[in-house]
């Protein structure tokens, strides 16, 4: 797989086509005076209303705040019209990883390692990296997926209760307590923060963390995604890293 994700290529006529809808309908939007001096007068008197009960600066300009919530109004119209495309992508991506996985030698040296007691387990919050996991033989090496969407599904698999789930520390947590409760040499767990429906007040981005355990060695990794508006195509960012991340714990370049 080359150093560009392949995913960016799967959704670049997605992502181009919504970039220039956002810069016209953000140019008509400033063009309209009356229009625009109402969205900033209206973002002004939010952050003025967020900063009183929070005790803290927020991390937007009133300016800001009013572009973020038209490009949000725009973006989940896009995703709402391209939502069959959007996830044909997706799904496209995923065949591809499948694919790679077999091509590649990875499958074959996760069924030999399998064979010498030395199993996988993953834990993730959507079921991106799965699916592509359970191919023809894949008895031999893959103990288990979880996917504790919930804090409760968490509690239940016996996860410590954080006040945030999306951070290198839950992420850890995740897969020391898989391997403690399922005793797998190979465990990889995510969890992560997919684009939002809304405009944060935290002004946090899309991201992902990764905790990655071969047997007493740990690895972790957090990516933000700045750039990645579209449900879709983060899954299939998150997807990818994480099969990034596979390679790298049996040792596959």
């Amino acid at each position: 797989m080359n150093e560009q994700p392949i995913a960016a290529t799967y959704f670049l006529e997605i992502q181009t086509a919504l970039d220039e809808r956002l810069r016209s309908t953000l140019r008509e939007r400033r063009a309209d005076e009356s229009t625009w001096t109402a969205t900033v007068t209206e973002a002004q008197r939010d952050l003025q209303e967020w900063e009183t009960v929070s005790g803290r600066k927020q991390n937007y300009t009133f300016e800001e705040l009013a572009e973020a919530r038209i490009a949000k109004e725009i973006i989940n119209t896009y995703e709402k019209e391209n939502r069959r495309y959007l996830l044909e992508r997706n799904a496209l991506h995923q065949a591809a990883i499948a694919t790679e996985i077999i091509e590649e030698g990875l499958a074959e040296r996760m069924m030999r390692e399998g064979k010498e007691g030395r199993k996988l387990s993953i834990l993730e919050i959507s079921s991106r990296l799965a699916p592509v996991l359970t191919f023809p033989g894949s008895s031999n090496y893959f103990e288990m997926a979880a996917l504790p969407y919930g804090t409760h599904a968490r509690k239940v698999l016996g996860e410590a209760d954080l006040p945030h789930y999306v951070s290198a520390r839950a992420a850890e947590g995740s897969a020391r307590n898989m391997q403690e409760k399922f005793g797998t040499h190979y465990i990889l767990a995510e969890t992560s923060a997919a684009p939002r429906g809304d405009v944060p007040k935290s002004r946090r981005s899309a991201e992902l963390s990764v905790c990655s355990l071969v047997g007493s060695e740990m690895q972790q990794l957090t990516v933000q995604f700045p750039d990645v508006h579209l449900r879709a195509e983060f899954d299939a960012r998150v997807r990818e890293v994480m099969y990034q991340q596979l390679k790298h714990m049996y040792a596959l370049k």
